[in-house]
């Protein structure tokens, strides 16, 4: 990769109501049930997720800390993409890592579990000028992109996920810089319900 990273995207997120609990998940239980770096969303480039310490994923659309609304538990992880550059190719010293994480919260019962979410939803809402927020039958979805730099057109481009089971949640998200916006896959997927089916 020599410049920029071109990038093509469509929205992607999940948003399920899973199995009714009231069981509070304990902090132990919430960090085995971090989602892997593997587990992240494949991109274009060839390249690999791993986890690094406090990266600052949020750039479009940052949403409220679980703590702020109740959660009695959280973890996160985040993780950094490594691109493999082929023979002859050099990474660009000026571009911007793709950073992501996923944040697990547990609350004390699954209707806050279920408001938290919600107000997530009303956030991804009055993002919706810089993004697009849709309705599924199992959720939402929300892809957002930031502000095009005027001399070079490219922009930071967000993707996030939310979902509840029974009294936890479950936030991935991930954004990059690049110039275009034509992804064909939902790059979220998958992701968001591994790490549903990770939640205790």
């Amino acid at each position: 990769m020599t410049n920029r990273l071109v990038i093509v995207l469509a929205a992607g997120a999940l948003l399920v109501a899973g199995c009714s609990t009231d069981d509070d998940p304990d902090e132990a239980a919430l960090d085995d049930s971090l989602l892997p770096a593997a587990e992240m969303p494949p991109w274009n480039n060839a390249g690999t997720w791993v986890e690094v310490e406090d990266a600052d994923y949020w750039q479009v659309c940052a949403l409220s800390d679980p703590a702020d609304l109740g959660a009695t538990e959280t973890t996160e992880v985040t993780y950094q993409y490594e691109v493999e550059l082929a023979e002859g190719e050099t990474a660009d010293p000026t571009a911007e890592p793709m950073l992501g994480g996923n944040v697990l919260a547990s609350f004390e019962d699954e209707a806050a579990a279920t408001a938290a979410v919600q107000t997530w939803e009303d956030e991804l809402s009055a993002c919706s000028d810089v993004g697009e927020l849709t309705t599924l039958d199992t959720g939402l979805t929300w892809t957002g992109m930031g502000e095009p730099d005027e001399a070079t057109g490219v922009a930071w481009f967000e993707f996030t996920g939310v979902a509840a089971k029974g009294a936890a949640t479950t936030i991935v998200g991930f954004s990059l810089q690049g110039q275009d916006a034509n992804y064909e896959s939902d790059p979220l997927v998958e992701s968001m319900q591994a790490s549903l089916d990770r939640l205790p």
